[in-house]
């Protein structure tokens, strides 16, 4: 499998993202996605996320947060 990515500015405030997947064994040719990407977006990394215990840690934390200054180490 070959993955081709590319970053392209098409102005200040707009990129596009694109890529290229080739799977001679998979797919009868290669194929392509694009999106546009603004400033101000939040951009977020689109993987899977199992076993990412720092999310379950960030999440452990804002509900010891919403509990108020009586939680423990408040």
């Amino acid at each position: 499998m070959k993955l081709t990515e590319q970053f392209t500015r098409r102005a200040d405030n707009k990129l596009n993202y694109s890529f290229m997947i080739g799977y001679p064994s998979l797919y009868a040719q290669p194929w392509t996605a694009r999106s546009p990407m603004y400033r101000g977006d939040n951009l977020y990394k689109y993987a899977c996320h199992e076993g990412n215990y720092l999310v379950r840690a960030i999440l452990a934390g804002a509900r010891t947060l919403e509990k108020g200054p009586s939680a423990p180490g408040q």
